[in-house]
């Protein structure tokens, strides 16, 4: 066989396959089936890697939903959205030197929170919905004057609040007034 005219391929055997001008190629139809397994399985092993990688990020937004959920009804949190609800009523974030200026500030912080964590892919979109719409959209809505005015002096304060406001509102307009929403929220 003259060396110039023939082709010598290398397969994944330790086979020479050999090409002849005008003959037929010598195939080793064993390393090919080999070969084609071995990428059937590599994609299978990635489809159900992906597959499991989505069911544990389900399951850990489910624990983390309940987990805020729990926090947000625990009795310090109830007493916290109180003094929320009343300073937001009161409009005492206008006075900064009186005390209860503040107290809004730990419940939108909460939500900043859940928004930070849904726009990161952590928290499910369906889940914050289920059980957070009510409190989100009643909260930015008597709270929207408070937080304008302080995202003036800063813009990035609380901005993922205000992203999950509009996100939520995007699923499920809000139709309870402020006052009915103050309402619900004052202990006494």
């Amino acid at each position: 066989m003259n060396p110039f005219l023939a082709a010598v391929l290398v397969s994944g055997t330790n086979t020479v396959q050999t090409f002849q001008p005008g003959g037929s190629p010598n195939f080793d139809l064993a390393a090919w089936i080999t070969a084609l397994a071995t990428f059937a399985l590599v994609v299978a092993a990635i489809v159900v890697a992906v597959i499991e990688s989505r069911r544990h990020r389900f399951a850990q937004s489910i624990e983390l939903i309940l987990k805020f959920d729990e926090r947000f009804s625990s009795g310090e949190f109830m007493k916290q959205r109180d003094a929320a609800a009343k300073c937001l009523k009161a409009k005492a974030y206008k006075n900064p030197a009186e005390q209860s200026a503040k107290d809004a500030d730990v419940v939108l912080d909460f939500f900043e929170t859940i928004g930070y964590l849904l726009r990161r892919g952590a928290l499910d979109e369906g889940m914050v919905w289920h059980t957070f719409w009510h409190w989100i959209m009643g909260y930015y809505q008597v709270a929207e004057e408070y937080i304008s005015q302080t995202r003036k002096g800063d813009p990035t304060v609380w901005e993922d609040f205000v992203q999950l406001h509009q996100r939520m509102e995007a699923i499920e307009r809000y139709t309870v007034s402020n006052e009915a929403f103050l309402l619900e929220e004052i202990l006494d």
